[in-house]
């Protein structure tokens, strides 16, 4: 998956003034005060305890439910 510049994902995740460091698979998002808020690790978003917050399938990201809270774009 590929993290845009556009902020796709931040906004997905209701945090639109955050922002993403991004390593290959890994990733850590961050909230607009700097604290992490979610950490990705490939196909599966963690939240800021480690639990796992969404999935990302195909071009969705989907919640614990199975429901869709976004579109994304691989590049």
């Amino acid at each position: 998956m590929h993290i845009l510049p556009d902020g796709s994902i931040l906004n997905g995740l209701n945090i639109p003034d955050g922002s993403v460091s991004w390593n290959g698979g890994h990733g850590t998002i961050f909230d607009a005060s700097g604290q992490v808020a979610y950490m990705i690790d490939g196909n599966t978003i963690y939240d800021s305890t480690h639990q796992v917050a969404y999935m990302i399938q195909g071009d969705q990201v989907v919640d614990s439910l199975g429901k869709t809270v976004m579109q994304i774009h691989k590049a």
